[in-house]
């Protein structure tokens, strides 16, 4: 008894096996071989430029970015990884016994309150404002104000003005549920550019009554914080928000800082 089959039919199972193995190796490839990376951009382009210009050097990262940093290592350069060794260093007095470099990147500010627990000590309170502003007077003496004002809080970057001659700069800050507008020190901006980064400081200066003693820093678009004295004075504070000729590769708010 012979069976009769259509060759169209048999074309088309053919062809429904050929798909079938493509799909099986194709998601197989894409699984194994290309992974999706959360490692922050900002970080991998400052990896990559620290490896362009050192070989044979160590560098400290937290435990978070370890296991993505590693494969970017170039040039013999080696990663360590102890967020206890991270935190006394980068928020206390240590110094580093392991690395000669140590990478720190602006998403610290939302986790300080674990690495400041490392250290037996309690993290610094920081006031979180608009990213974006407007310009608008906010009185007669302080006008054509960048003005980043959230529900609740505010801080403005004012000019200073006796009548119509304008005698300086004002950094301005309501923190929230508390309706007196205090005087900081001033504002620090992230300028990023196609290349790196670059932090501009506008100071106040001008005296006035309710000063503060810590800083605004400002990313503009994303997010701004009020900074102050006891966090700004820390390794992290000092290279993250201030020019540090210790930065060796800065992009976007991650930075490789030469600690040894």
């Amino acid at each position: 008894m012979r069976i009769r089959i259509k060759l169209s039919l048999l074309y088309l199972v053919i062809a429904l096996v050929l798909v079938t193995i493509i799909v099986y190796y194709l998601q197989g490839y894409l699984r194994v071989s290309h992974p999706q990376s959360s490692l922050p951009t900002p970080i991998m382009y400052a990896v990559e430029y620290f490896n362009e210009q050192y070989s044979n050097q160590t560098l400290l990262v937290p435990s978070q970015y370890y296991n993505e940093t590693v494969g970017l290592m170039r040039n013999n350069n080696v990663l360590a990884e102890n967020d206890t060794e991270y935190a006394e260093l980068m928020f206390g007095s240590a110094k580093s016994n392991k690395a000669e470099f140590v990478l720190t990147d602006l998403g610290l500010l939302y986790n300080l309150s674990y690495f400041y627990g490392l250290i037996g000590e309690t993290a610094p309170s920081l006031v979180e404002f608009s990213g974006n502003y407007s310009v608008k007077n906010y009185s007669s003496a302080y006008q054509q104000c960048l003005s980043f004002i959230d529900k609740i809080d505010a801080f403005y970057l004012c000019g200073v003005y006796y009548g119509n001659t304008r005698v300086g700069n004002a950094t301005l800050v309501q923190f929230p549920n508390n309706s007196t507008i205090y005087v900081a020190s001033g504002t620090y901006f992230l300028l990023p550019s196609s290349t790196t980064t670059y932090t501009q400081f506008i100071p106040t200066t001008t005296g006035a009554a309710n000063r503060v003693d810590g800083v605004v820093f400002s990313y503009i678009g994303r997010a701004s914080f009020y900074i102050p004295p006891s966090l700004l004075s820390t390794m992290f504070g000092r290279n993250e928000f201030a020019a540090s000729n210790s930065t060796v590769s800065n992009f976007w708010g991650a930075e490789i800082i030469k600690v040894n």
